[in-house]
């Protein structure tokens, strides 16, 4: 019986980390749609900013739609879900180069880079640490709130970094 665990978790942890490795794919297929829009079609992400504002909508609304068609079909367990889920990547990385555009690039490496770093970190962690984390929850609840609480308190402070 014991056996049996153990290669239940082991599967479960395989499909855990294809799960990471998609989303981390996504992620990678959204920056580099973001980057090639801010460098190679700067020209065109200009043109449609100033010219074309009905993209944003229309992005924005597409976007909704894959979620909800690639939602169904992962729920499904559709093969269609991988490709679709791609497609949103792509999408996602398009309508991200017209935020993204209003940032320094040093601001937005930054961001990429530590959220990026973050995921991959927490991933690994999630498919290496063997034992049942779930105990923190409450631990880790309330240091969010202190946190937050902080930052507020800072915020109407105007304190200044240490």
């Amino acid at each position: 019986m014991n056996q049996t665990i153990i290669q239940e978790r082991s599967g479960l942890n395989q499909f855990y980390a294809k799960v990471y490795a998609f989303v981390g794919i996504g992620i990678a297929l959204s920056a580099l749609v973001s980057a090639l829009m801010l460098t190679v079609f700067q020209d065109v992400l200009v043109q449609l900013m100033f010219n074309a504002r009905l993209w944003l909508i229309i992005t924005g609304v597409v976007e909704i739609g894959l979620v909800i068609v690639a939602s169904n079909m992962a729920y499904k367990n559709s093969p269609a879900a991988l490709p679709m889920f791609l497609v949103y990547s792509v999408v996602n990385g398009f309508s991200l180069s017209f935020i993204v555009s209003l940032y320094l690039p040093g601001t937005v490496l930054t961001a990429f880079i530590s959220s990026a770093a973050l995921f991959f970190v927490m991933a690994i962690v999630g498919v290496v640490i063997k034992k049942d984390l779930s105990s923190l929850g409450r631990a880790l609840i309330a240091a969010l709130i202190g946190l937050i609480i902080a930052m507020f308190v800072n915020i109407f402070l105007n304190s200044a970094p240490v």
